[in-house]
């Protein structure tokens, strides 16, 4: 299974949300918090163009932020992107 990253902030209910709704379903995360890392959050703005957390990797690959990762579980790929070879 691929690396599942998620970049996260203590203030963001979303990131909290995203968590939990991650760990229910048997997803095991890395968490990268940036919450008294505006420098880093920054960067990552520039880099993703998505300027709200959480965001969220798979290996290398960015898949965007909350609503984008239950749209993929919704849709039965969040499980197909994680299981596919880096």
């Amino acid at each position: 299974m691929r690396k599942l990253t998620i970049c996260t902030q203590d203030s963001c209910s979303y990131c909290k949300q995203l968590k939990l709704f991650l760990t229910r379903l048997g997803y095991l995360y890395d968490e990268i918090d940036l919450t008294n890392r505006p420098e880093a959050f920054q960067a990552l703005k520039e880099e993703t163009g998505l300027f709200s957390l959480p965001q969220v990797f798979v290996g290398d690959d960015f898949l965007g932020g909350y609503d984008n990762i239950i749209e993929l579980q919704q849709n039965g790929k969040l499980k197909q992107l994680l299981d596919r070879e880096a």
